[in-house]
């Protein structure tokens, strides 16, 4: 990162020198627009190279940045035991700055006890999520075909009405793995 000699000679970055609005803009920029998938023991799986360095750069800019990593970008969660990991090893301050949230279901149809679903009681840690403003549900089968349109859209409306049941601001929408289906299901009412 540039800097500039100072008056007392220590080094300040141009970075800094940006009016405080601006390198917000940077931070969201830079920091921003990533899903992470938290993997079992809580930490993102790393499938690609992150802007992050940036908060190494000084303690001015992790201050001003630190929480731009959960306001703007997506955590996917496949386990309930995994959010609970991710968000107990992280402070009160971070889990209250996540906006989105990804909830992956994944549905073996033909090995009913590997399924991986989001149970009612199992979204009550939404509530410690204050600045959550978004949940997008995924299903994932084994193959194409395995799930019917009728089936899913029921089922994306089952867990958009357990989201709602603990946060009713909140903007629900559903995907199905194979893209062909997606439909925005809205926010509780209130």
């Amino acid at each position: 990162m540039a800097s500039l000699p100072s008056k007392d000679g220590t080094q300040v970055s141009c970075l800094l020198l940006l009016p405080v609005e601006l390198r917000d803009t940077i931070y969201i920029y830079t920091l921003g627009g990533n899903v992470f998938e938290i993997d079992s023991d809580g930490r993102p799986t790393i499938t690609e190279r992150y802007s992050l360095n940036l908060l190494l750069t000084s303690r001015q800019i992790y201050s001003e940045a630190r929480l731009h990593v959960y306001r703007h970008n997506t955590f996917a969660f496949l386990q309930t035991a995994r959010w609970l990991i991710f968000l107990d090893s992280r402070t009160q301050e971070q889990v209250e700055a996540i906006q989105s949230l990804q909830l992956l279901a994944y549905t073996a149809t033909r090995m009913r006890s590997s399924q991986y679903r989001f149970e009612h009681l199992d979204l009550r840690c939404l509530e410690r999520l204050k600045g959550l403003k978004r949940v997008v549900t995924v299903d994932y089968t084994p193959r194409r075909g395995d799930m019917r349109r009728e089936d899913w859209e029921q089922r994306a409306r089952d867990l958009a009405e357990g989201i709602w049941s603990w946060k009713r601001a909140v903007e629900v929408g559903a995907r199905y793995e194979w893209g062909e289906w997606e439909m925005e299901l809205g926010t509780g009412r209130e």
